[in-house]
């Protein structure tokens, strides 16, 4: 089945029929976040023995191992 011909690009629309474009798309996204995933601490706490007070500026990690765009699970 041919979705896109020559002389016309891929349109949102055409997501549905073209699966693996879909999926690539989709991975693309959840390894590289468009978007800077940037926090700020609503109160004082302690991370992994750390102090961060209240209105610090908490960046999200999202490349380790066990971060959201490389949890195997």
């Amino acid at each position: 089945m041919e979705v896109v011909r020559l002389g016309r690009g891929v349109e949102e629309g055409d997501m549905e029929k073209l699966p693996f474009l879909k999926c690539v798309t989709m991975e693309t996204l959840h390894m590289h976040p468009p978007i800077r995933l940037l926090h700020e601490a609503v109160a004082d706490c302690v991370v992994d023995g750390y102090s961060v007070p209240k209105g610090t500026p908490v960046m999200v990690n999202v490349w380790t191992d066990k971060s959201i765009g490389h949890n195997p699970g």
